[in-house]
């Protein structure tokens, strides 16, 4: 069976849409992160997604 893989554009694609969905959450986030340590953590580690791990992810991506 041959193995398919995916295109570059598939792949950067994939990231924006999960960035874009973690983006939206993040404000639920956010109003639960008051009251808890582990909502917390979630949201600021999507925050740290958002500005550096989708350019680092794309960047490998490209760069492969």
């Amino acid at each position: 069976m041959k193995k398919r893989k995916l295109k570059n554009w598939v792949k950067v694609l994939i990231i924006i849409l999960i960035s874009t969905i973690i983006y939206q959450k993040t404000g639920e986030l956010g109003k639960l992160a008051q009251n808890s340590i582990i909502y917390l953590f979630l949201c600021i580690s999507a925050w740290i997604w958002l500005f550096v791990g989708q350019f680092c992810t794309m960047y490998f991506i490209l760069n492969k």
